[in-house]
């Protein structure tokens, strides 16, 4: 019996000598995921080919500055309610991408939706100088401005996606083209 013992509490002692298992590992989170921000699954950066081939109806024209199309389509929806799908191209890339003729009353469920689907929109504080109306809804990315609004409209509304960097230049173009004629 004391030799069982003796080899119970030697085992007993070699496994307390070894070293402890390590922890396991924390696992590493991926990322999350950049905001790809959509209307009716028209992207900024995208071509008129892609716009015709998500809405085979929709029509595409030239418009007066060189270099930029146009892209509309009547008929669709967003959030259940009726609008107009548009997309305007410089050098066929997608800068501006609209959903209008949204009935006003319209527009509160589908901010909702868009807080939903794209999380807390910017404050006023973090807005752009250009998106500072209060009655606007602005979410602002890399690279990107989502607005929902009702502002400049007298009875409908707009979600309007822009490409920021191109607004920009636009506007840089803008002023000094201005400031040469002073």
């Amino acid at each position: 019996m004391f030799q069982r013992i003796m080899v119970i509490l030697t085992i007993a002692t070699l496994s307390a000598c070894q070293a402890p298992t390590p922890p396991t590992p924390p696992t590493a989170t991926a990322a999350p995921a950049p905001i790809v921000p959509d209307i009716k699954g028209i992207r900024l950066g995208q071509t008129p080919a892609e716009f015709k081939a998500h809405f085979p109806e929709a029509t595409c024209k030239s418009l007066e500055e060189p270099d930029t199309t146009q892209c509309t389509t009547n008929g669709q929806t967003l959030g259940g309610h009726s609008t107009i799908v548009e997309a305007t191209y410089d050098h066929d890339r997608a800068f501006l991408v609209n959903a209008y003729g949204i009935d006003k009353a319209a527009m509160p469920d589908i901010t909702a939706a868009l807080v939903v689907k794209y999380g807390v929109p910017a404050d006023v504080a973090h807005r752009p100088a250009k998106l500072q109306d209060p009655r606007e809804t602005v979410w602002a990315g890399n690279g990107w401005w989502l607005v929902s609004s009702t502002v400049a409209y007298q009875s409908m509304g707009v979600v309007m996606l822009t490409d920021s960097r191109w607004l920009d230049r636009k506007e840089r173009s803008r002023i000094k083209a201005a400031a040469q004629d002073l």
